[in-house]
């Protein structure tokens, strides 16, 4: 299985990085299936044009921010949505909300991962079904200006 990169998706990546605390706002990570019948819109996405199609929903675990050479790296322990069950889902999907809870149809969805690469979902039958950023460059990096 090839996990693809961060793919942000704008204007919800723009607002989070201009007005947003990724380290302490209310950030969801939800999971959804290849049968996602919708298309995935990078111009602009809220949780309710995915709402309904969730597999799972979990908090954003440990978010951090720090700096990794000129890069600004934004990332987060290991997200688990079931320890020991039975998921299928193709997108994680990260969404931010100006409240505490599950998400509201009005957040805005800033980015994805597509954990396959192809048209078929990852599983997990009576296992943990899990996703954690890369150990280096995190979830995903911004760069630098001069002279910071």
């Amino acid at each position: 299985m090839a996990v693809g990169p961060f793919l942000s998706v704008d204007p919800g990546f723009v607002e989070l990085l201009s007005s947003k605390n990724f380290a302490s706002d209310n950030i969801s990570m939800v999971l959804i299936p290849h049968s996602f019948t919708a298309s995935i819109d990078r111009a602009g996405m809220t949780y309710g044009d995915i709402k309904g199609s969730e597999a799972a929903i979990i908090a954003l675990p440990t978010p951090a921010v720090g700096v990794n050479g000129t890069n600004v790296r934004f990332t987060h322990t290991k997200g688990t949505f079931t320890s020991d069950g039975s998921l299928t889902g193709r997108y994680v999907m990260y969404v931010y909300g100006l409240h505490s809870g599950p998400p509201a149809d009005a957040d805005k969805v800033f980015g994805y991962v597509d954990l396959t690469g192809a048209a078929e979902d990852a599983s997990s039958v009576n296992a943990e079904f899990s996703f954690t950023p890369h150990g280096t460059n995190g979830l995903f990096q911004v760069q630098r200006s001069a002279g910071v």
